[in-house]
This record gives C-alpha cells, structure tokens and sequence, in this order.
C-alpha cells in the first residue's frame, strides 16, 4: 500500500483519534518492518543507510511534538509526489519531547513508514537515544499516559524497542552525511559507524552522533550539553573525507531561521519546529540528490522556511 492511495489528510484525522491499541499494533507494524528494513535503492548495515543518489530527498530536522508544522510540510513539500517517483523523506530524529502532541507526530511518522517503508527513512536523535543515554526533559513518558492512562508503560517499552531497531546516519556518496547531531572526532573508517550503537559504551561514537554540537574553532572540546562533543571544522572535513562526502546535514540545534550553514560551509543544521525555542521560523530541504553536491550555503539558500 503506498500513501497515495490513502492521502495525508486520513492520516492525520487518525493521528488525533487512535486509540491506545491500534497506536500500539502501528509501533508493531513499524518495528517487524525495521528489523529487516529495506529501503529503495540503499544498502542497510545496522544504523547506517548509504543511499544511491537517485531522486529528490525531503529532509525535516528536529520535530519535538509540533504536529502543526509536520502537518505544514507534508502538504508544501509535495510529498505524495515524490514518493511515487524515486523520492525519499528522510527524518534526522527528536520526534517527541518538548512540544505537547509528540503522539501525534509519532502516529503520523509511522504510518507513512508503515505505508511507504521502502521510502521513509527516519533516523534517531539523542530524544530517541534516551534508551542509552538519559534526555531531559524527556516528558513523552507523562504524554503517553494523559492520552491513553494505564496502558502508558506498554507503548512506552513499545517505543523504546522501536528506537532500538532505527538507523542513526544516512550517507549519499560523493554528496552529504545525514545525522542527528555531529561526526564522531576519532572516526577512522566508515566501517565504524554501523558498528557504533552495539559498541556504546566502550566507545563514545553513538554518542557523538546523537549529541555532538559543530562549532568554528578547530579543535574538540568538552560538551556543555553533558553528552557529545563540540568539534570543529577540522573534524567534520576528516570525517567527511573518510565517508566521501562533500557536506554535512545534521539537526540538534534551533537555529532563528530554521537552517544555519557553518564551519566554512561544511556543514548546514536545520531545525523544523516552531514555539518551542526562539527560532523564528522552521525549515526543511528538498535536495536533488542527482545534482552536484551544494554545500552548506547553497543548501541552505533553497531551504523551505514556514
């Protein structure tokens, strides 16, 4: 079954309606399809979805329960219409928290995966990591129970598992890395980052994926988020090297105009929700992947702002 023949707007009259067993039976669906994901045109090796440059990718950032502007970017973006040719919605994780309707932005992300698996990708961010590494505030938990009360626990654990199973990086060689938060500072091989959830603690990567911060001195230095690192622009020109890619799209951090380029255009953050923090609009990409790879400026110069 494919989202054109059910359209947005049913899914999202259901989003606001489900029940607390169809909600949990969807995290099911989702979670069978993970375990053995196949995306279009991608080869999957745990957390790490290297995809062929192949049609136009919509790119959402951070979402943290604001269900108005998801809503907002699924009808401006076209999305029905990509994803009937070779197109893909990639998500760079931090669905819930924060905004007060994460359930809803849940239900609407996995029903899209549910009926278009092979062309939603959505990765974790360190909102989704919180099974590894505890998040504050991480107020889905109290969400889950004012909507649906004493069946709280048993979606929750469902979600965890869930989180457990997603990717955490995509790669489009030759073009961009996608992630939640930043290139880990000692990666040495591309080899490493599929490897890198089985392998936290002992090795921080995950970690760094999931909370690091770019910043434009040279350097790594400690996080004050208590997680992660902040790494300079020396890293992310390694790490790109090392992945061959020319760009890094990541999300994490509100930016005023929803997209912010940094470290000498290297790298782009976008951000896609409104309210919560002091941005001034939201923002998400459509990329053409079968372009010539734009840095950070170019991409953020075609940023779609709401």
């Amino acid at each position: 079954m494919y989202l054109v023949l059910v359209g947005l707007e049913s899914i999202f009259k259901e989003a606001v309606e489900v029940k607390a067993e169809d909600f949990a039976s969807l995290i099911d669906n989702v979670i069978d399809i993970v375990k053995k994901e196949e995306i279009d045109y991608a080869e999957i090796r745990n957390g790490l979805v290297t995809l062929e440059p192949r049609g136009k990718s919509i790119v959402i950032g951070d979402i943290h329960g604001d269900s108005y502007t998801l809503r907002e970017i699924l009808e401006t973006s076209k999305l029905t219409t990509y994803l009937k040719n070779e197109g893909k919605l990639i998500c760079l994780g931090d669905y819930g928290d924060r905004g007060f309707d994460s359930l809803t932005v849940y239900y609407i992300l996995l029903k899209l995966k549910e009926l278009n698996s092979r062309k939603i990708i959505l990765l974790i961010g360190n909102h989704e990591g919180a099974f590894k590494i505890p998040v504050h505030p991480h107020d889905i938990i109290e969400q889950i129970y004012l909507r649906f009360g004493e069946e709280y626990s048993e979606i929750y654990e469902k979600l965890i598992t869930l989180w457990s199973y997603l990717p955490y990086t995509v790669i489009i060689p030759g073009k961009y890395i996608l992630l939640h938060g930043g290139v880990p500072a000692e990666l040495n091989s591309i080899d490493e980052i599929p490897e890198a959830r089985e392998k936290y603690p002992l090795n921080s990567m995950f970690e760094e994926i999931l909370w690091s911060d770019p910043i434009d001195e040279v350097g790594v230095y400690p996080s004050p988020r208590g997680a992660g690192k902040l790494f300079g622009p020396d890293i992310t020109r390694k790490a790109l090297n090392i992945v061959n890619a020319k760009t890094l799209i990541r999300s994490h951090e509100p930016c005023i105009e929803g997209v912010e380029p940094k470290q000498e255009n290297l790298t782009l953050t976008v951000f896609s929700c409104k309210g919560i923090y002091y941005n001034r609009n939201a923002a998400y990409l459509i990329v053409n992947l079968e372009e010539e790879a734009k840095n950070s400026y170019e991409l953020a110069m075609k940023a779609v702002k709401l």
